[in-house]
């Protein structure tokens, strides 16, 4: 059957890499779909998060924590951000940046809560609040067993 243990211990946070967006959605007024290339990454586990850093050409730097959306065996890291009146990194992405644009990303971190697709799981969630549990159902789909993960999102 197909392998269920941890790609990799859930503290690994790994090093900064460069990221490229190759895809950009607006699925709601509110939200911002990215998919980043990311040479070399270190696989991550449903659940898990990585770290955005962007860098002004003046040194400055802005850094936020975003939920993986995609999942482990998917090609490239998706990441769904809820765009803040007055969020910096958040506005960037939804305002500002386009396919093809770099940035920093540090992944994968977190062991909060990772599953490891072999344990019955409930997830609970709302708005993007749900997107790990997004990576666990897409996960859990792609091991055979969807039967093992029940979600209940709420969202306005």
């Amino acid at each position: 059957g197909p392998a269920r243990e941890p790609a990799v211990p859930a503290s690994v946070g790994g090093e900064w890499r460069t990221a490229r967006i190759t895809a950009l959605e607006h699925p709601t007024p509110t939200t911002v779909l990215l998919r980043f290339d990311v040479p070399d990454r270190i696989p991550h586990l449903p659940g898990q998060h990585c770290v955005v850093r962007l860098r002004a050409e003046d040194g400055y730097t802005a850094q936020r924590s975003y939920s993986i959306l995609s999942a482990p065996h998917e090609d490239g890291v998706e990441l769904l951000m809820e765009r803040y009146e007055d969020g910096e990194v958040s506005g960037f992405f939804a305002d500002v940046a386009r396919v093809g644009d770099e940035i920093e990303m540090r992944l994968p971190i977190g062991g909060f809560f990772v599953w490891d697709g072999a344990t019955p799981a409930v997830a609970l969630g709302g708005g993007t609040g749900a997107v790990p549990l997004v990576s666990m159902v897409r996960h859990a789909r792609h091991l055979g067993v969807p039967d093992l993960v029940r979600v209940a999102v709420s969202a306005r």
